[in-house]
């Protein structure tokens, strides 16, 4: 999933600046894909960490139980 919010990001960066460049024509819409590309890959990614740090936090906490339950 993250590397979806990078592709994503990236090609949000790619658009503008092939734009600057005048290699593909700049339009009002290109320009609020790439904007909403960037909006989407950073909320991928901003998730796929909030999910990946509350699952490292419910590991961590079960095995401080196990570690009390033995000793």
């Amino acid at each position: 999933m993250i590397s979806v919010a990078i592709g994503l990001m990236v090609t949000a960066i790619a658009l503008p600046f092939l734009m600057v460049l005048r290699v593909i024509a700049p339009n009002v819409a290109l320009s609020f894909l790439s904007y909403a590309m960037s909006v989407g890959g950073l909320g991928i990614s901003l998730y796929t960490i909030v999910v990946h740090s509350a699952g490292e936090l419910r590991r961590r906490r079960r095995e401080e139980q196990g570690h009390r339950n033995e000793g």
